[in-house]
Protein backbone atom coordinates (compact mmCIF):
# COMPACT_ATOMS: atom_id res chain seq x y z
CA UNK A 1 0.00 0.00 0.00
CA UNK A 2 1.57 3.23 -1.14
CA UNK A 3 1.60 6.02 1.41
CA UNK A 4 -0.24 9.18 0.51
CA UNK A 5 1.79 12.34 0.04
CA UNK A 6 1.51 15.05 2.64
CA UNK A 7 -0.16 18.29 1.64
CA UNK A 8 0.95 21.24 3.73
CA UNK A 9 1.04 25.02 3.82
CA UNK A 10 4.76 25.12 3.02
CA UNK A 11 3.90 24.04 -0.51
CA UNK A 12 2.73 26.48 -3.13
CA UNK A 13 -0.91 26.27 -4.15
CA UNK A 14 0.18 24.60 -7.37
CA UNK A 15 2.24 22.01 -5.46
CA UNK A 16 -0.64 21.35 -3.07
CA UNK A 17 -3.06 20.83 -5.97
CA UNK A 18 -0.64 18.52 -7.80
CA UNK A 19 -0.06 16.54 -4.59
CA UNK A 20 -3.80 16.05 -4.07
CA UNK A 21 -4.13 14.83 -7.67
CA UNK A 22 -1.24 12.43 -7.11
CA UNK A 23 -2.93 11.16 -3.93
CA UNK A 24 -6.16 10.67 -5.88
CA UNK A 25 -4.24 8.62 -8.45
CA UNK A 26 -2.80 6.42 -5.66
CA UNK A 27 -6.26 5.90 -4.12
CA UNK A 28 -7.79 5.01 -7.49
CA UNK A 29 -5.07 2.43 -8.21
CA UNK A 30 -5.31 0.85 -4.76
CA UNK A 31 -9.10 0.74 -4.72
CA UNK A 32 -9.29 -0.74 -8.21
CA UNK A 33 -6.91 -3.50 -7.16
CA UNK A 34 -9.05 -4.32 -4.11
CA UNK A 35 -12.54 -4.35 -5.68
CA UNK A 36 -12.71 -8.14 -5.75
CA UNK A 37 -12.07 -8.34 -2.01
CA UNK A 38 -14.65 -5.90 -0.63
CA UNK A 39 -18.39 -5.94 -0.12
CA UNK A 40 -20.81 -4.81 -2.82
CA UNK A 41 -21.73 -1.83 -0.63
CA UNK A 42 -18.09 -0.72 -0.49
CA UNK A 43 -17.69 -1.23 -4.24
CA UNK A 44 -20.76 0.90 -4.95
CA UNK A 45 -19.66 3.59 -2.48
CA UNK A 46 -16.28 3.68 -4.19
CA UNK A 47 -17.83 3.87 -7.67
CA UNK A 48 -20.09 6.73 -6.58
CA UNK A 49 -17.21 8.66 -5.00
CA UNK A 50 -15.02 8.07 -8.02
CA UNK A 51 -17.72 9.26 -10.43
CA UNK A 52 -18.46 12.36 -8.34
CA UNK A 53 -14.76 13.16 -8.14
CA UNK A 54 -14.18 12.63 -11.86
CA UNK A 55 -17.11 14.94 -12.61
CA UNK A 56 -15.71 17.58 -10.25
CA UNK A 57 -12.21 17.30 -11.73
CA UNK A 58 -13.61 17.62 -15.26
CA UNK A 59 -15.25 20.92 -14.38
CA UNK A 60 -12.29 22.53 -12.60
CA UNK A 61 -11.02 24.41 -15.65
CA UNK A 62 -14.08 26.66 -15.42
CA UNK A 63 -13.04 28.06 -12.03
CA UNK A 64 -10.42 30.52 -10.76
CA UNK A 65 -7.37 29.14 -8.96
CA UNK A 66 -8.77 29.84 -5.48
CA UNK A 67 -11.86 27.70 -6.18
CA UNK A 68 -9.77 24.94 -7.78
CA UNK A 69 -7.57 24.91 -4.68
CA UNK A 70 -10.58 24.84 -2.36
CA UNK A 71 -12.20 21.95 -4.24
CA UNK A 72 -8.97 19.95 -4.29
CA UNK A 73 -8.44 20.50 -0.56
CA UNK A 74 -11.97 19.15 -0.08
CA UNK A 75 -10.98 16.13 -2.17
CA UNK A 76 -7.90 15.64 0.03
CA UNK A 77 -10.15 15.65 3.10
CA UNK A 78 -12.46 13.09 1.45
CA UNK A 79 -9.47 10.90 0.53
CA UNK A 80 -8.14 10.91 4.07
CA UNK A 81 -11.54 10.53 5.73
CA UNK A 82 -12.83 7.84 3.35
CA UNK A 83 -9.60 5.86 3.52
CA UNK A 84 -9.66 5.68 7.30
CA UNK A 85 -13.40 5.04 7.57
CA UNK A 86 -13.53 2.42 4.81
CA UNK A 87 -10.51 0.56 6.16
CA UNK A 88 -11.98 0.52 9.67
CA UNK A 89 -15.45 -0.43 8.38
CA UNK A 90 -14.04 -3.28 6.26
CA UNK A 91 -11.94 -4.51 9.19
CA UNK A 92 -14.99 -4.57 11.49
CA UNK A 93 -17.04 -6.25 8.75
CA UNK A 94 -14.38 -8.97 8.37
CA UNK A 95 -14.40 -9.55 12.14
CA UNK A 96 -18.22 -9.77 12.15
CA UNK A 97 -18.26 -12.22 9.22
CA UNK A 98 -15.55 -14.37 10.81
CA UNK A 99 -17.44 -14.44 14.12
CA UNK A 100 -20.69 -15.39 12.35
CA UNK A 101 -18.85 -18.17 10.49
CA UNK A 102 -17.39 -19.53 13.74
CA UNK A 103 -20.79 -19.39 15.46
CA UNK A 104 -22.41 -21.20 12.51
CA UNK A 105 -19.71 -23.88 12.59
CA UNK A 106 -20.18 -24.32 16.34
CA UNK A 107 -23.98 -24.53 15.97
CA UNK A 108 -23.60 -27.11 13.18
CA UNK A 109 -21.17 -29.12 15.31
CA UNK A 110 -23.57 -29.04 18.28
CA UNK A 111 -26.47 -30.10 16.06
CA UNK A 112 -24.40 -32.96 14.63
CA UNK A 113 -23.37 -34.10 18.12
CA UNK A 114 -26.98 -33.95 19.30
CA UNK A 115 -28.18 -35.97 16.29
CA UNK A 116 -25.34 -38.43 16.73
CA UNK A 117 -26.20 -38.77 20.42
CA UNK A 118 -29.85 -39.36 19.51
CA UNK A 119 -28.90 -42.05 17.02
CA UNK A 120 -26.55 -43.74 19.49
CA UNK A 121 -29.30 -43.61 22.15
CA UNK A 122 -31.79 -45.16 19.70
CA UNK A 123 -29.29 -47.94 18.92
CA UNK A 124 -28.74 -48.53 22.62
CA UNK A 125 -32.50 -48.63 23.28
CA UNK A 126 -32.97 -51.09 20.43
CA UNK A 127 -30.21 -53.33 21.80
CA UNK A 128 -31.73 -53.24 25.30
CA UNK A 129 -35.19 -54.18 24.01
CA UNK A 130 -33.74 -57.04 22.04
CA UNK A 131 -31.79 -58.33 25.02
CA UNK A 132 -28.43 -57.29 23.68
CA UNK A 133 -26.72 -58.21 20.47
CA UNK A 134 -27.38 -61.81 19.39
CA UNK A 135 -25.45 -63.76 16.94
CA UNK A 136 -27.40 -65.01 13.98
CA UNK A 137 -27.36 -68.75 13.86
CA UNK A 138 -27.08 -70.32 10.50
Amino acid sequence: MKPLHEVNENQTIEEQCKTVLENWKIVVEENESQLAYVSEYTRQTWRDMQQDTEDMLSSLSEYPLSVIHEKLMGLQDKILGATRKDMEKEHLEKIRIEQERKEAELAAKRKEEKERGGILQAISNWKNRRGGVREIEG
